[in-house]
């Protein structure tokens, strides 16, 4: 797991953090394989 500096919470308190397996994106394997979708893009320098 990786996290942001400084950014380990969300603004509900829940862990945000980027996961690896052997060095490959759990998220972008998720996406590529349609085992998940992009609903919405948040703005983070709004």
């Amino acid at each position: 797991m990786e996290f942001e500096d400084g950014n380990k919470n969300d603004a509900y308190g829940r862990l945000f953090a980027y996961d690896f397996v052997d060095g490959v994106s759990v998220k972008e394997t998720l996406l590529k394989e349609v085992f998940a979708r992009v609903e919405y893009i948040m703005d983070m320098n709004g």
